[in-house]
Order: structure tokens, then sequence, then C-alpha cells
């Protein structure tokens, strides 16, 4: 017996659309002592400075800027806006912890420091979830702290897509070499900062409106965590709506199914279990208008009625397609593997 074992597919049209980043009064950028040394190396180079602020420390987890009580939020802001300095209305955070191992752990302290930041900054239209510096590839440089673990990525996926229309995750930062490393990382040469600097200007901003952007991998991350939500929620509408209009869908010893069927058997699993979904995704690779996801996921369902409940874990692949501008799963198969 077993539900829907997509583990992902969402639907785009719950993606706040990006807004033009000079329609903000004040981007305030909140970090850790890297955060401090690229913006300081150049970021704000051909921008209006006057719209750009940096607050940061040399250890300013997560959990620091969660306490509402903690010396982060008396730090002077650095290069100072012109106007709304003390109350942004946009605020990009740099999340940091290396001790954290888990989505659930992330996830918790990730809505704390989301529920300080929105206490604190009252003003702020949009809030972006952002990791640290990616090595080239994701993979390191010599140190850990140069590689962004992918339950770092579901949580903050999860957390977007529970305040839509407000947070949203930013885009992810790679560097090309590992050259501007200090010694494998995470911290940087002095040359090295400046290279830091324009790899955060060219995904955080562009000269041209200087227009964010939510990158196709990052697209589907929600996607998948907004799916996640509507299937723990019960919502088949909701969840029928993630599928393109051609999917085959293939689960072990059965029939392939078309999307009419899957909507048909997705509606009376949740008519008569409510479920718990639990997804992993191990990879995201986009190719223009198409991408592929594969990952682990554990689903319990728990009877409406009486009876003992059943846990189902499988492997997923699915592949997607973006069409006008909205990502949907078009084929997905799963095994017990």
């Amino acid at each position: 017996m077993r539900p829907l074992l997509l583990a992902a597919a969402a639907a785009l049209a719950f993606l706040p659309v990006p807004a033009a980043a000079d329609d903000f009064v004040c981007t305030e950028v909140l970090g850790v002592s890297v955060t401090g040394d690229w913006f300081g190396a150049g970021f704000e180079k051909g921008l209006d400075d006057g719209r750009w602020q940096v607050r940061w420390r040399s250890k300013a987890f997560v959990e620091l800027w969660a306490d509402p009580a903690s010396d982060l939020w008396a730090l002077p802001a650095q290069s100072p806006c012109t106007r709304r300095s003390d109350d942004p209305d946009r605020v990009i955070f740099t999340a940091v912890n290396w001790e954290w191992k888990t989505r659930e752990e992330w996830e918790s302290r990730l809505e704390a420091a989301l529920a300080t930041i929105r206490a604190k900054r009252p003003g702020a239209r949009r809030i972006e979830l952002m990791t640290m510096l990616r090595a080239p590839g994701n993979q390191t440089c010599g140190s850990v702290m140069t590689v962004v673990q992918p339950y770092v990525d579901e949580a903050i996926a999860a957390v977007v897509a529970r305040h839509p229309g407000l947070v949203t995750a930013a885009p992810k930062v790679f560097l090309k070499t590992c050259e501007p490393f200090l010694n494998g990382g995470p911290h940087y040469t002095d040359a090295g900062m400046a290279v830091v600097a324009d790899a955060y200007r060219n995904q955080l901003v562009t000269t041209q409106g200087e227009r964010v952007t939510m990158g196709d991998e990052q697209q589907i991350a929600q996607a998948i965590a907004e799916f996640v939500a509507a299937y723990n929620a019960g919502d088949a509408d909701r969840i029928a709506s993630y599928y393109a209009d051609d999917l085959v869908k293939l689960r072990a010893g059965a029939p392939p199914e078309a999307k009419d069927d899957t909507v048909r058997r997705v509606k009376d699993v949740l008519a008569r279990f409510r479920g718990h979904l639990d997804v992993k995704n191990d990879e995201i690779t986009v190719a223009g208008n198409m991408a592929f996801t594969r990952g682990r996921l554990v689903i319990t369902l728990t009877p409406r009625a009486e009876g003992a409940p059943q846990t189902i874990e499988r492997r997923y692949l699915e592949v997607w397609r973006k069409d006008a501008g909205r990502w949907r799963v078009i084929r997905t198969m799963d095994n017990a593997g």
C-alpha cells in the first residue's frame, strides 16, 4: 500500500516572484567574519552603496542571531544604508553552524532565528536565507567548512515553504577554483576576498536593475519542500496540481499510471490514512528546461479508523520539466532498495 512516492513536485506558482533589489530602500546582510570579509572587499562596487549594509561578527552562528537579547543586534551597521538603516526592508541572513547534523536541527534553529529577525526587523518585506560559500562542485577544498551539506539546503527549503511571500532561499554561491580559500577554507586569502566579493555580487545582484533571482535548483528544492508540506497536510488537490498533465508514474509491482490514475489513488489513500512524509533529497541536476532528482523517502500511514501505522521506505528518481516558468514532475519511479 503506497500513496505518492513522488518525493518531489511542487508548483512554482506558490513561489514569490523576485522583486528588483532597487525596489528596496535598504538591504542588510547578517553574518559571520567571512561575511564581513567579502562585503568589505568590493562587494558594493558598481552598486548603490546607500542601499546596502552589513552586520557581522566572528562566530556569529545561527543560535546567537536567534537570541533576541544577543549583543549581535547592537552591532553598528558597516557601510550603513542612507535610509532605514535601523529597520531595513530586505534582510539576507547567512546561516552558519558546524555542529548540527540533521535537517530537523537546522529547521528548528532557522525558525527561531527567523522569528527574531522578524521581531528585530519588522519592516522587512523579504528575508533571504543564505548558506556559506561553496567550493567548486560543493566538494571540499581541504576543509569540510567549504561544503554545504544537503540537509542544510533541505532545512532552508522547508522553512521557506512555511513562509511564502516573505522568506526565500538566497542563491547558492560557488567558487570556480579553490584558490581564494586560505589553507583550504573557510577563510580567504587577501587576494581571494575580492574574488569572493565578485562571486556574491554576481549571484545576489546584477548591474541592470539589481534583480535577485532564484536558481533552478533552488526552485526545485523549494518545490520538494512545498510538496512535503502539502502531503503532510493531506491536501490531495494541491498535490495533484504539482504533476504535469503527461505524467507517467512507475510503481514497484504495479502498471504505469497516468496523472488521473495517480490522483485517484492518492485521494483514496489520504481518505483512509493520515500520512507523514519525510524526504532526503540526494541530488538535483538541471540541464536547460529538464532536470532530475533522486533520493530517499519514508512515509508513515496511520489509519483514520482502527489499525496500526505502516511505514514505507523507498528510493526515488524523478524527471522534471520547466514549462512557462514552472517546474513539474513528468516521470517518477521508485523501488524498495
